[in-house]
């Protein structure tokens, strides 16, 4: 698991977590607080993060940001525009979780 806080707020992530799992990598962000038990497994029921508030999350509006994808890239995420194999890269999060 990563945590990376982005604080940028034109469009910055705010707090972002990313998961490994066993054959894709799941993204939350837009979170307000820093998970207090990073590299410790979470089980059902536990609390990741709040959604942050539009001064703490980048500036969006409030929202969780969910994506699923197959490599770890800090950088990449699902809002490029469409392009031949995108679905390669970024799983149906329906479809895995």
């Amino acid at each position: 698991m990563e945590y990376f806080n982005d604080n940028d707020q034109n469009g910055g992530w705010g707090g972002k977590v990313t998961f490994e799992c066993k054959n894709f990598f799941l993204t939350l962000a837009h979170l307000k607080n820093i998970p207090e038990n990073i590299g410790t497994p979470y089980k059902a029921g536990d609390v990741v993060g709040l959604v942050a508030e539009s001064d703490k999350n980048g500036g969006w509006y409030e929202h969780l940001h969910v994506q699923c994808s197959r490599e770890f890239d800090r950088e990449r995420d699902a809002y490029s525009k469409i392009y031949y194999g995108i679905e390669k890269d970024f799983l149906n999060p329906f479809g895995v979780i």
